[in-house]
């Protein structure tokens, strides 16, 4: 991010007393607390519902979570000469959760499903979001005698441009990521295929891929038709929405607390969803211990007990080899004038841990009976 970004806190009513730069932002010293500017290239609409929704657990009790900040005029998304848009969010600060420190991760899974149950209680009224008033034909309406626009507040499931938020009540959402990326998968495979001259990751890509795609069926098949509609129906009925992106990246040790960040992929789903997220990717990290993810579980469920059903989902989730679909979209996505030697090293790596992942899995059923 360049430092003119700085000219663009001229249009919130901030005082600046020093910038430094963070990862992907520009962090800002004010009177009302450090705050961080982003590049954002979302909807306006998208933006509201984020910014009703963590405003939302702050009333219903949940403060620890990054409100987005207005400008002079009302509104979250601001732009600079060139065009470029930007976003101003309370900086929380804080380090990342360690993913080596099971007892961090623990206290980390308990903030999680503290979260999860503040959004249950959020939701049990409609969000409601505001919209820009739109003048109409023929007047000069949509704004105050200063030039301000003028909002509306409107139930947020009255926007169709929410399609990443109303397509989630949909039969099927649950499984709709898998599918796409099952799909992602075979694309990558007839690339590889097509391929005239093929290097060591091809090869090996090729010959692992059968192994990998029967995961992925077992998986999927785990669950059936009636049991996944219950799980959808669980989804509406008692409003679960997950955070989409709750890593070890954006759960942040404070000095006196524990904060949850970056609401940008906050949808309808079924919360176990962050679970897993956070508990593969350390469990990843520390040789799939069985015990280390045990501890986070267990933390989880003291806070929020975990249904049958929710718990058959999550060794699904553990089941699916996430880990080679990823190498594989790196793969499609890099130049392919690069050789691929990082994908390379990484689908080793992931043989390497393949027997620990299913020790884990085996644990898992034994330990949970699913």
């Amino acid at each position: 991010m360049n430092d003119r970004a700085v000219a663009v806190f001229d249009q919130y009513d901030l005082e600046l007393f020093g910038t430094k730069k963070g990862r992907g932002m520009l962090i800002a010293r004010t009177q009302a607390g450090d705050v961080a500017l982003r590049e954002y290239s979302g909807s306006e609409e998208k933006l509201e519902w984020q910014e009703a929704f963590t405003g939302g657990l702050k009333k219903n009790g949940f403060s620890n979570v990054d409100g987005l900040l207005r400008d002079k005029e009302g509104n979250l998304i601001v732009s600079d000469y060139e065009g470029t848009r930007y976003i101003v969010k309370e900086y929380l600060g804080g380090r990342e959760c360690n993913v080596m420190d099971r007892k961090e991760c623990v206290l980390a899974v308990r903030q999680m499903a503290r979260m999860h149950r503040a959004v249950r209680g959020l939701m049990q009224e409609p969000l409601m979001i505001r919209r820009r008033t739109e003048p109409e034909e023929g007047t000069p309406g949509g704004q105050q005698d200063d030039g301000t626009p003028t909002y509306r507040e409107i139930p947020a499931d009255q926007m169709e441009t929410l399609c990443d938020i109303t397509c989630r009540t949909r039969p099927g959402f649950i499984l709709y990521e898998s599918q796409k990326r099952k799909a992602e998968l075979l694309r990558a495979r007839q690339f590889i295929r097509k391929k005239p001259c093929k290097n060591d990751f091809d090869l090996l890509f090729l010959r692992e891929f059968e192994a990998f795609a029967e995961q992925i069926a077992v998986a999927d098949s785990y669950l059936d038709q009636e049991e996944y509609g219950i799980l959808e129906e669980h989804v509406k009925k008692d409003h679960l929405y997950c955070h989409g992106d709750c890593n070890q990246h954006n759960i942040l040790f404070g000095e006196d607390d524990i904060y949850i960040q970056n609401f940008e992929r906050c949808r309808p789903d079924l919360q176990v969803k962050d679970l897993y997220l956070f508990v593969r990717k350390v469990c990843e990290k520390n040789k799939w211990s069985f015990a280390f993810g045990q501890a986070c579980l267990e933390a989880y469920e003291k806070e929020l007990p975990l249904s049958e059903k929710e718990r058959k989902f999550l060794y699904t989730r553990f089941y699916y080899p996430e880990k080679f679909w990823k190498i594989a979209n790196g793969y499609m996505n890099r130049r392919k004038s690069l050789p691929p030697k990082r994908q390379k090293q990484k689908l080793e790596a992931l043989l390497e841990m393949e027997r620990g992942r299913k020790e884990f899995l085996g644990q898992f059923r034994q330990t949970y009976g699913v």
